[in-house]
């Protein structure tokens, strides 16, 4: 279980990480730069989903309310990770 709630807090932290870092460059008026930034992400959110579906084979075993209850805080952590990261 520690090794889910490990693989759920890489994903949740990748995830917002990317996120956050690609916030700027996306903004209200749609523009050419917020298209390059979609075009840029998307290759890389396939390559990430395609990574969770293969590794999350492994944790057939555990059932999905542990799963539930291991995801909140792992997503908690990742979002308290970024930003102290980002405060530092």
């Amino acid at each position: 279980m520690i090794k889910y709630f490990i693989y759920q807090y890489l994903i949740f932290y990748t995830f917002i990480l990317i996120n956050y870092i690609s916030e700027p460059y996306i903004s209200s008026p749609f523009t050419y730069v917020d298209l390059i930034t979609i075009l840029i992400l998307s290759p890389i959110y396939i390559l990430f989903g395609a990574i969770d579906f293969k590794y999350y084979e492994f944790f057939k075993a555990i059932g999905k309310r542990r799963k539930t209850l291991l995801s909140i805080p792992a997503c908690l952590s990742a979002i308290i990770s970024v930003i102290l990261i980002e405060f530092m």
